[in-house]
C-alpha cells in the first residue's frame, strides 16, 4: 500500500512538473521534446501482459518483456521478447533508433530460425496478430514529423497539451500507417 502510495505522488510530481515547466512552450515540437527529456532514462526494462479481444469478445493473453538502453547519443535499443503463451515463445523484435533516418528493426521467429529485418515500407504492417504496427512500437522520431500545438484538455482530471504529428516528408507518409497523430 506504502508504494502504491508512494507511486501515485512520484507520477503526479511528475504530471504537474511537466505541465508547469512546458506551460511556457510555444510550440508542439517544444512540448514533445519536454516529454521526451522528461521520460528519459539510460535504462529500462519492464514486463507488459497484453490482452487480445476478436470481435466475438474471445480474450488472448501475451506477457511479454521489454528491454531498453538509450546510448551516449540518446538513441534507443529497443528489445521486446514474448515470454508466453508458448505458440509466440521467446518470439522477439529489435529496434535500432537511427537519426535522421528509418529506424532499424528486426523480427526474430523462432521457427524460422534466423532474423528478418523490416523494411522501411513494412513499419505500417501490423505486429504478432496484434492492433499495434512495427511503426507504433519505434521511438518517436521527432525529426520526422511536424508538431502542431492545438491546445489544452483536462484528462482524467489533469491538465494536458493536445499535439497534432503530421509526417514530415513523401518517404515518411508513405511508410507510415497515419496521416495525422493526436497525443494528449
Amino acid at each position: 500500500m506504502r508504494t502504491q502510495i508512494f507511486r501515485t505522488a512520484v507520477s503526479a510530481l511528475f504530471a504537474w512538473a511537466f505541465f508547469a515547466s512546458s506551460a511556457s512552450a510555444q510550440t508542439g515540437v517544444d512540448v514533445m521534446k519536454k516529454q521526451k527529456e522528461l521520460l528519459k532514462t539510460k535504462d529500462e526494462y519492464e514486463i507488459q501482459k497484453m490482452v487480445l479481444v476478436n470481435a466475438q469478445g474471445q480474450k488472448k493473453e501475451r506477457k511479454i518483456e521489454r528491454y531498453t538502453k538509450t546510448d551516449a547519443s540518446d538513441l534507443n535499443k529497443i528489445l521486446i521478447r514474448f515470454l508466453s503463451p508458448r505458440d509466440v515463445e521467446n518470439t522477439a523484435l529489435l529496434t535500432w533508433e537511427k537519426q535522421g533516418g528509418d529506424d532499424d528493426q528486426w523480427l526474430n521467429l523462432p521457427a524460422v530460425g534466423r532474423p528478418k529485418r523490416i523494411a522501411s515500407s513494412g513499419k505500417k504492417n501490423r505486429f504478432m496478430g496484434t492492433d499495434f504496427s512495427y511503426e507504433d512500437l519505434r521511438p518517436e522520431a521527432l525529426d520526422a514529423y511536424t508538431y502542431k500545438l492545438l491546445g489544452s484538455e483536462t484528462c482524467d482530471g489533469k491538465p494536458c497539451f493536445v499535439i497534432e504529428a503530421v509526417p514530415r516528408t513523401e518517404k515518411e507518409k508513405q511508410d507510415s500507417g497515419y496521416s495525422r497523430r493526436k497525443f494528449w
